[in-house]
Protein backbone atom coordinates (compact mmCIF):
# COMPACT_ATOMS: atom_id res chain seq x y z
CA UNK A 1 0.00 0.00 0.00
CA UNK A 2 2.83 1.98 0.72
CA UNK A 3 4.48 1.82 -2.94
CA UNK A 4 0.66 3.08 -4.43
CA UNK A 5 -0.01 5.83 -1.74
CA UNK A 6 3.73 7.28 -1.52
CA UNK A 7 5.86 7.16 -4.36
CA UNK A 8 3.70 8.35 -6.97
CA UNK A 9 2.83 11.88 -4.98
CA UNK A 10 6.52 11.88 -4.77
CA UNK A 11 7.43 11.77 -8.15
CA UNK A 12 4.37 14.31 -8.77
CA UNK A 13 6.65 16.44 -6.40
CA UNK A 14 3.79 16.23 -3.49
CA UNK A 15 5.38 16.00 0.52
CA UNK A 16 4.17 13.13 1.63
CA UNK A 17 3.82 12.42 5.78
CA UNK A 18 3.28 9.11 6.34
CA UNK A 19 1.48 7.25 9.24
CA UNK A 20 2.61 3.67 9.98
CA UNK A 21 -0.50 1.60 11.52
CA UNK A 22 0.60 1.58 15.33
CA UNK A 23 0.52 -2.33 14.81
CA UNK A 24 3.36 -2.71 12.87
CA UNK A 25 6.06 0.50 14.03
CA UNK A 26 9.08 -1.61 13.10
CA UNK A 27 8.10 -1.57 9.03
CA UNK A 28 7.65 1.40 9.11
CA UNK A 29 11.08 2.26 10.56
CA UNK A 30 12.50 0.22 7.70
CA UNK A 31 10.22 2.32 5.26
CA UNK A 32 11.39 5.00 6.50
CA UNK A 33 15.64 4.24 6.83
CA UNK A 34 15.08 3.75 2.97
CA UNK A 35 13.32 6.35 1.64
CA UNK A 36 15.69 8.97 3.43
CA UNK A 37 18.86 6.66 2.34
CA UNK A 38 17.96 8.34 -0.93
CA UNK A 39 18.89 11.76 -0.54
CA UNK A 40 15.25 13.40 -0.18
CA UNK A 41 15.24 16.97 0.40
CA UNK A 42 14.88 17.59 3.95
CA UNK A 43 10.71 17.65 4.46
CA UNK A 44 9.74 15.89 0.91
CA UNK A 45 8.87 12.58 2.65
CA UNK A 46 8.30 12.52 6.71
CA UNK A 47 6.97 9.64 8.70
CA UNK A 48 4.95 10.04 12.27
CA UNK A 49 4.15 7.13 14.54
CA UNK A 50 1.60 7.23 16.85
CA UNK A 51 -1.85 5.71 17.59
CA UNK A 52 -5.69 7.07 15.78
CA UNK A 53 -5.08 10.16 17.38
CA UNK A 54 -2.00 11.00 15.71
CA UNK A 55 -3.44 10.01 12.33
CA UNK A 56 -6.82 12.78 13.33
CA UNK A 57 -4.33 15.39 14.09
CA UNK A 58 -2.65 14.91 11.00
CA UNK A 59 -5.74 15.33 9.18
CA UNK A 60 -7.17 18.06 11.06
CA UNK A 61 -3.53 20.15 10.20
CA UNK A 62 -3.66 21.96 6.59
CA UNK A 63 -3.21 19.44 3.71
CA UNK A 64 -4.48 18.85 0.64
CA UNK A 65 -5.10 15.44 0.09
CA UNK A 66 -5.94 12.30 2.71
CA UNK A 67 -5.29 8.96 1.55
CA UNK A 68 -6.02 6.04 4.16
CA UNK A 69 -6.08 2.43 4.16
CA UNK A 70 -7.78 0.99 7.21
CA UNK A 71 -11.31 0.37 9.00
CA UNK A 72 -14.82 1.85 7.47
CA UNK A 73 -15.53 3.82 10.50
CA UNK A 74 -12.39 6.14 10.58
CA UNK A 75 -12.68 5.66 6.69
CA UNK A 76 -16.34 7.64 7.16
CA UNK A 77 -14.92 10.21 9.65
CA UNK A 78 -12.03 10.89 7.50
CA UNK A 79 -14.49 11.48 4.35
CA UNK A 80 -16.56 13.66 6.23
CA UNK A 81 -13.72 15.87 7.09
CA UNK A 82 -12.08 16.21 3.92
CA UNK A 83 -15.57 17.25 2.83
CA UNK A 84 -15.54 19.95 5.52
CA UNK A 85 -12.15 20.85 4.61
CA UNK A 86 -12.97 20.81 0.46
CA UNK A 87 -10.01 18.16 0.14
CA UNK A 88 -9.39 14.84 -1.67
CA UNK A 89 -10.29 11.76 0.05
CA UNK A 90 -8.51 8.26 -1.22
CA UNK A 91 -10.16 6.05 1.15
CA UNK A 92 -9.29 1.76 0.92
CA UNK A 93 -11.67 0.28 3.28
Amino acid sequence: MFVWGVIPNLLAGNPVVFKISEECPLIGKVIEEVMLSHGLPEGVFSEVYGAGDIGWKLANEKIDLIRFTGSAKVGQQLNELAGKKFIKAILEL
